[in-house]
């Protein structure tokens, strides 16, 4: 059993889980499982449509989660589970459950390249905007290649559709939100030296959404360095 107490200007978070993790008489084959418990606490209440609104929530989740190797350069990993987060009495009509998963599907045809599909559906809470949480969607593929000892090469694609899901009482069908990002990531990694490593990275964000104003096309870039001290 593990049990985390987190405190900071925002919230303090009070959060235990157990598991149990098994393995096949196959190498091949091991699960986990999980059930954790999360109570979060926040100073100062918010407010939502003009009225305010206490943040404090209690979260379930029950997972699942599994690793396969269907040969030795091919395999399955995914998880499984159901949330369940609840607020207090005055707010239950914020409260929201459902399925989440993420699944991922690697193959390395060649031994420098390995091509990952991947897929997931969460939930997420949303309460300090126009709804009460939203659903994301996500698909996507990447490719990793190691060039040389000393350069890797990412390039990931990715699709998520978010549909948020409104309070009725104060958010009318009409201004519910759904968007649509589609994401790019080339990612470079540089170890001229045994101690030394250069990141850069470069990002396309593209988003449609049902709320014209939300609509964006964006591009960031970054460069990072790391010196290991040993």
């Amino acid at each position: 059993m593990w049990r985390n107490l987190r405190s900071s200007s925002s919230a303090t978070l009070i959060s235990a889980s157990v598991g149990d993790s098994g393995r096949s008489d196959a190498a091949s084959f091991g699960t986990i499982s999980r059930l954790s418990y999360t109570r979060a606490k926040f100073p100062f209440e918010t407010i939502i449509s003009g009225l305010p609104f206490d943040r404090d929530y209690y979260s379930n989740l029950l997972a699942a989660r599994m690793l396969y190797h269907l040969t030795t350069t091919l395999s399955l990993q995914g998880d499984w589970g159901y949330l369940k987060r609840e607020y207090t009495a005055a707010n239950a009509s914020q409260n929201f459950s459902g399925d989440i998963w993420h699944a991922s599907v690697a193959s390395q045809p060649q031994e420098k390249l390995t091509i990952t599909l991947l897929g997931a559906r969460e939930l997420t809470a949303y309460v300090d905007a126009e709804s009460q949480y939203f659903v994301s969607n996500r698909g996507g593929v990447s490719f990793d290649w190691q060039v040389t000892r000393k350069v890797d090469l990412r390039f990931e694609g990715v699709r998520e559709d978010r549909r948020y899901v409104a309070d009725p009482a104060n958010v009318s069908v009409g201004l519910l939100r759904k968007d649509s990002q589609n994401t790019g990531t080339v990612t470079l990694v540089l170890a001229p030296t045994r101690n030394f490593v250069i990141t850069t990275a470069y990002r396309i964000d593209r988003r449609d959404s049902s709320l014209p104003t939300l609509i964006f096309d964006d591009s960031t870039g970054r460069v990072a360095f790391l010196y290991q001290f040993r």
